[in-house]
């Protein structure tokens, strides 16, 4: 078995966890408070969600080892704070 992983398939498991199942369970309440703009705040938040998806992918080019946020705390400021993560 030939073990691949290609650009959509990485794309779809980085945006279904990043998104979860908070999504779905709570857009009934968004809708009751944003109303007709709760397209419009889900736009918003995913722009900004970009930026920290953005941010993780340069850490793990730079940093191509396994912990995923543990080591990148751990290799800019220690052990002890990385465990606190």
């Amino acid at each position: 078995l030939k073990r691949t992983l290609g650009l959509l398939s990485a794309t779809m498991i980085g945006l279904g966890g990043a998104m979860g199942a908070g999504l779905f369970v709570l857009i009934g309440d968004a809708a009751g408070m944003a109303g007709s703009g709760v397209v419009l705040s889900f736009l918003i938040a995913a722009f900004f969600a970009l930026f920290t998806a953005l941010n993780y992918s340069e850490l793990a080019a730079s940093i191509p080892t396994t912990g995923g946020g543990y080591t990148f705390v751990r290799y800019a400021i220690g052990k002890f704070p990385a465990f606190l993560t």
